[in-house]
């Protein structure tokens, strides 16, 4: 739901408020008040999202109709802040400051305070404070602030956050727990609660009787390990996994033998609030699942008979090997525990405990971090402090007094992955701290194995394991991850863009003659467009590419001797490397100093001797190992696949491949006007215009009689 549909939507629901409000009779003037002060939460909360996802966006106050003017220009990101505070502050001045009964769940002042609290830190932080990410863009206003100071944002941000501290309302749920407590019954509990308790501030309740849909709020089915028929997704990874520090309150360490062996001892009490892991007790077995493990206990890993793993005996069935819906597997190792409520089965029964959206522990972190940031006077301290609430409740040992800013910067970042993880702030906080390639890379799961020479189930008859586990830090190599600073932002659709024409000051727009797209199609194939001198063609060489089903695809490779890459293009509906647009393209980037390989698809150009088999559109594999064969021997050089039309196609599912089975260097696939359904493509032209289905009939039938020739 946070995309910009959705929340302008949302922004008309509270303009269309406040236009007829003047109007409704309400109960009385209590009741009346109340409602404005939500309506004026609502339009902050959705300008707030609006902020942090496109950074300046156009300020709407009143709901419009049709036949009306929507060129509105976007705001700038301050303007936009200024209105998102300023929203908050009058809703926190309309609304009472708790609830009861039916009403729990609606805006409190305190909650309009605390997200005023969580908008200022954000537009403190160095996402909105520095373009060193977007180099050159033209308009940084839209990104951040371009007058003022950092400094005086932090402050900001440390008053607001304070303000909800000196409101006394709230506190830490359990913040000093008994000796004789379990503080990860303590976190369970409290996440299993339904509210308001003393640390609530804004949470979202459910009920039961409507979720009917897939999309319906059902986090025990949806996070949950497929051995329990549950649909493995949002699973942890071993990155965060690994953040966990021990009980002690030192790093865990993957170099350390001791706990290597044990890797789940003696950790931070919320891991074992957060995190299912290998040979966690969980709920009671389906009645299917019951003989395979009459244990309850989570099974992530796999019985060898080897110790090198080559010989599988038996999958845990909480793998994607296992019996049990195996599609459904995670491939990290673990699963959530966190918001689960063990009690029910998700398959049949929806958990209606409340989300907790804002809580007071997120409000003494942002506190914290505007401290360190803002660094004068006793803030370093005050830091310590607020961390060390958060840490005390946890159980984990207090961080030293009298550290640097940049040690309780790591500190107060590393709390609010763990006391934050899995609601909705790591996404935010990467993007707001400006650390996207560090967060974004490879990333890791665990290995466990069990060795033993036979084997008839996972554990067993009296439920012991094969042998101590063998834990292992492994890459996950299904998942290719990067990062690109471009998604420090996201974009604007297209069509926003074309209903408001403001919203951007630069966009691409053909003059009046060249927008059909018919005459843009001609013209794409016109060798009006080729250069007169093509210095690509005057370097280029043929070569042949086997693949190892023995298919040959015909390519021209133009070496550039000052390389910055290789850009290989692929061509669309019979075309081939020798198209118009391909000589186009492949010249204009061979004088940007890049090497060309334009490759062709079978019996594409003059390539229809080399294979007798007629091409189609599901011939994936074998362009897929000529792209990879070009990658290979391209002498470490950055990869770029380029394809057009039914190119454009072949590229998508090319990039989607290269996702399981990595193409080496491959950096990024662009697909320009792919046919996304070949199919109901091949019957829009049937169906469109007489002179594309007679071009592509004589194209086809041409070719098909060269094939025919060749292979009678």
């Amino acid at each position: 739901h946070f995309l910009w549909n959705q929340l302008y939507s949302n922004v008309r629901a509270c303009n269309l408020f406040f236009s007829k409000v003047g109007t409704v009779v309400f109960p009385d003037d209590a009741t009346k008040t109340r409602t404005i002060g939500e309506v004026y939460f609502l339009r902050g909360y959705t300008y707030h999202f609006l902020a942090a996802m496109y950074g300046g966006v156009p300020i709407i106050t009143k709901p419009y109709g049709l036949g009306q003017d929507y060129d509105v220009p976007r705001n700038s990101y301050e303007e936009v802040i200024n209105y998102v505070t300023g929203q908050l502050d009058s809703a926190a001045m309309d609304l009472p400051a708790s609830y009861s009964g039916d009403l729990r769940g609606h805006a409190t002042s305190g909650a309009a305070l605390a997200l005023k609290a969580r908008t200022l830190l954000y537009a403190a932080s160095d996402l909105h404070n520095t373009s060193t990410y977007a180099p050159g863009f033209s308009n940084p206003e839209l990104l951040g602030y371009t007058t003022g100071s950092q400094a005086a944002r932090w402050t900001a941000a440390k008053a607001a956050a304070k303000a909800v501290i000196d409101l006394g309302v709230y506190s830490l749920n359990q913040a000093t727990p008994a000796p004789s407590d379990s503080v990860s019954q303590n976190f369970i509990n409290y996440f299993l609660s339904y509210g308001y308790g003393s640390e609530d501030i804004l949470l979202q309740y459910f009920t039961l009787k409507t979720g009917q849909s897939w999309s319906d709020y059902n986090p025990a089915e949806y996070c949950g390990p497929n051995g329990y028929h549950n649909w493995g997704n949002n699973t942890p990874l071993g990155d965060v996994v690994d953040e966990y520090e021990m009980k002690d309150g030192s790093a865990f360490s993957w170099s350390n033998p001791t706990e290597v062996a044990n890797p789940y001892a003696k950790r931070d009490a919320r891991f074992y609030a957060s995190i299912l892991y290998e040979g966690c007790p969980w709920r009671k077995r389906p009645v299917d699942v019951q003989g395979l493990d009459p244990w309850d206990k989570i099974q992530v890993g796999h019985v060898y008979s080897d110790a090198a793993g080559t010989n599988q005996l038996i999958p845990g069935v909480d793998t994607r090997q296992g019996p049990i819906q195996n599609w459904n597997g995670g491939r990290s190792g673990y699963y959530l525990r966190k918001f689960v409520d063990p009690t029910l089965d998700p398959q049949y029964v929806k958990q209606d405990v409340p989300f907790r959206h804002i809580r007071y522990a997120e409000v003494l972190l942002n506190y914290a971090e505007a401290c360190i940031e803002e660094n004068t006077g006793s803030d370093l301290t005050d830091a310590t402090t607020y961390i060390n609430m958060i840490r005390t409740r946890a159980g984990q040992p207090n961080i030293a007094t009298g550290q640097s800013q940049a040690a309780l910067r790591a500190a107060v970042r590393h709390e609010r992955r763990i006391e934050l993880a899995f609601e909705n702030h790591r996404f935010w906080d990467v993007r707001r701290w400006v650390i996207g390639p560090a967060a974004y890379h490879p990333t890791h799961r665990v290995d466990v194995k069990y060795v033993t020479p036979t084997a008839s189930n996972y554990r067993k008859p009296d439920g012991t394991t094969w042998g101590a586990p063998i834990y292992s830090n492994a890459l996950l190599v299904e998942e290719t991850r990067a990062w690109l600073d471009k998604c420090y932002f996201f974009p604007i659709y297209r069509n926003e863009m074309n209903k408001n024409t403001k919203i951007i000051d630069k966009i691409f727009q053909p003059s009046f003659f060249f927008r059909s797209p018919h005459f843009q199609s001609i013209m794409a194939s016109s060798y009006l467009r080729t250069p007169r001198k093509n210095y690509m063609l005057d370097n280029s060489q043929e070569i042949i590419v086997t693949t190892s089903t023995g298919s040959k695809l015909l390519s021209f490779y133009s070496h550039h001797e000052k390389s910055k890459g290789l850009i290989i293009l692929l061509h669309g509906w019979e075309g081939s490397s020798s198209s118009a647009y391909i000589l186009a393209a492949g010249d204009y980037f061979y004088n940007l100093n890049f090497s060309i390989c334009r490759l062709n698809l079978r019996d594409h150009g003059d390539s229809h001797h080399l294979n007798e088999g007629l091409f189609h559109g599901a011939l994936l594999e074998e362009t897929f190992e000529a792209v990879n064969y070009l990658s290979q021997h391209s002498k470490n050089l950055p990869i770029y696949l380029i394809g057009f039309s039914l190119g454009g196609n072949f590229a998508l599912r090319i990039a989607i491949k290269h996702y399981r089975t990595p193409i080496a260097n491959l950096k990024h696939v662009f697909a320009i006007s792919p046919p996304l359904n070949p199919y109901k493509t091949t019957l829009a032209i049937d169906n469109g215009y007489f002179f594309y289905r007679i071009y592509f009939l004589k194209k086809w039938k041409r070719s098909l009689i060269k094939k025919q020739q060749l292979f009678p």
